[in-house]
Parts: structure tokens; C-alpha cells; sequence
């Protein structure tokens, strides 16, 4: 329907209004179109912030590279160290003399590294000789064990000469030690370390290197090797001077300290300290 005014005609009110219909569309047009672009842009922008905030650039990993559960500590050039950190009584000694047959350099020859807290002075007896923490340094040994269990503490130590270098395990035989949790702690089980035969002694050896190398794969990428049968030598030396110190006719405590062999960290009746198992609830953690 037209509205005809005076002086005009219906045909003239017709084509007035499809001309103004034809000016008017393209602006409202314009209108929408731009405003549906500036509610995409803003939408855009807020999706690229929130990406941003939930998943910031150094905290995307790739599925083809996960994150390794032990992360490999950054080195002090080729030079590290194993602290075997462990209860008394686990095969604490056995487990020393089986790491140093591993990775020390002359394996049937080194004596045995042993760290102790005299009154908060860290002091270290290499076979009968007594040395300071920056003298031991010095002399680029590879192993060395201890009682105290605090793994914080003994990296404060060792970290000026070893930087991030520190490899720790431990001869487990606890029922359950919280520390064999840490990512930094390797602990072995004594039930583990048990053989009666040299084919079994073998194989304590081999599980030991397996363990090792799954759990610090520091040592396969420095292409450190560990000598399985340099091990086993030392472990049968250490065998046969416990031999050479057993006496079953004086299981004292006196003749346990005063019978050593150093050398291995040996003492008399290594194996058969009754006082010690007479001790009640002992729990060897």
C-alpha cells in the first residue's frame, strides 16, 4: 500500500520508497558485518589469552618426548660420585664393595670410603687412613658409603666438587623406607643381594647393573661402562676375608671392632654379629 501526497502521484510514491529501500540497506548491512567482526576478533583474542594461560609455552611437552621420571642431573664435567647411604646390618658393606668393583678404577685394589659425622665434623677413613671431605675430593673416587641416611645433607657436601654429579643408593631392609620414594634414591633390597653360590652371586652382580643403568641413565650417555667381572673378583676377595676373620668361638663386640680388614670395610664375624641380632626390635630403618 502507497500513501499518495498532494501533488504526487501512487506510482511516484512507489519507486520514491524502493529508492530509499535500496539507500538504506547497505549501511545497515555494514553495520552487522562489521560488528559480527569485531565480536569474532574479541572472542579470538581472549581464546589466544587463555591458551596462553593454561598452557604456557615452557610447560608443553611433546608425546614423543615425555618428561623422564629421574631427570639427568647437569654435570660437573666427567666427574661424579656414588654414595651408598644406608641402615647398619642391610648388606650395606657387600653393596659398597660391589659398586666399587663396578666403577672404581683399580677395583681389586681401592680401599674401602667410609663417611662419618664426628660432633658436625665430616670425616672420611680410606682403608686406616683418615682424611677431610676437600682431601677426598681430590682424589677422584668414585664411591664411597656412609650411615647417615639425610640425602640433603650429603649433597650439600659433595655438590661444590661434584656439582649435580651424586648418585645415591641404598641396601634396603626396612618394611617400608620413605626415602626409597625420592627420585634421587636408588634402594635395593636386601632379600636382593643374598646368594649362596657363585652362579647366584653372578646374578646379584647383574641385577645391581641393571638397576643402575635403568634408574641413572647419566652413565650409559657419559658412555661409563661398569665391569660386571671386576666386581665379581672383588666380591669373591671380600668373601674370603671374611672367611679369614670368622670366629665362631668369640663373637664379642670387642673382637668385632678390633679384627678389620680396611681394605673392605671387613670386621670380625662380619656375618655373624650376635650382639647386634640380639638387639630387640630391630628394624633396620
Amino acid at each position: 500500500m502507497c500513501v499518495s501526497f498532494p501533488g504526487t502521484s501512487s506510482r511516484g510514491c512507489s519507486c520514491s520508497i524502493r529508492r530509499n529501500i535500496r539507500l538504506m540497506v547497505p549501511p545497515i548491512l555494514l553495520l552487522a558485518v562489521v560488528k559480527v567482526f569485531i565480536t569474532n576478533e574479541k572472542m579470538s583474542s581472549l581464546l589466544r589469552v587463555d591458551q596462553k594461560t593454561r598452557f604456557p609455552q615452557h610447560k608443553l611437552e611433546s608425546a614423543d618426548h615425555p618428561k623422564d621420571q629421574r631427570t639427568i642431573s647437569s654435570d660437573n664435567g666427567d666427574k661424579f660420585l656414588i654414595i651408598q647411604t644406608s641402615y647398619t646390618d642391610t648388606g650395606s658393606t657387600l653393596l659398597t664393595n660391589i659398586l666399587m668393583g663396578l666403577f672404581d678404577a683399580k677395583p681389586t685394589e681401592s680401599d674401602y670410603s667410609f663417611l662419618v659425622n664426628r660432633k658436625e665434623n665430616w670425616e672420611i677413613f680410606k682403608g686406616s687412613e683418615k682424611m677431610s671431605v676437600s682431601e677426598f675430593e681430590h682424589l677422584n673416587i668414585p664411591v664411597i658409603k656412609t650411615h647417615e641416611k639425610e640425602i640433603d645433607i650429603l649433597s650439600s657436601i659433595f655438590e661444590p666438587a661434584y656439582g649435580k654429579n651424586i648418585f645415591f643408593l641404598r641396601s634396603d631392609r626396612c618394611h617400608h623406607d620413605p626415602h626409597c620414594e625420592l627420585e634421587s634414591l636408588l634402594c635395593i633390597k636386601y632379600e636382593e643381594m643374598i646368594y649362596q653360590n657363585l652362579d647366584e652371586k653372578k646374578k646379584v652382580i647383574d641385577r645391581i647393573v641393571s638397576i643402575i643403568s635403568e634408574g641413572f641413565p647419566y652413565f650409559k650417555l657419559k658412555g661409563i661402562k661398569m665391569d660386571a667381572e671386576a666386581a665379581l673378583n672383588r666380591l669373591n676377595d671380600m668373601d674370603a676375608s671374611i672367611s679369614s676373620l670368622s670366629r665362631p668361638d668369640n663373637t664379642t663386640k670387642i673382637y668385632f671392632k678390633q679384627a678389620i680388614n680396611p681394605k673392605y670395610g671387613i670386621h670380625g664375624n662380619h656375618r655373624e654379629q650376635v650382639w647386634r641380632r640380639n638387639k630387640k626390635n630391630k628394624k633396620y630403618c
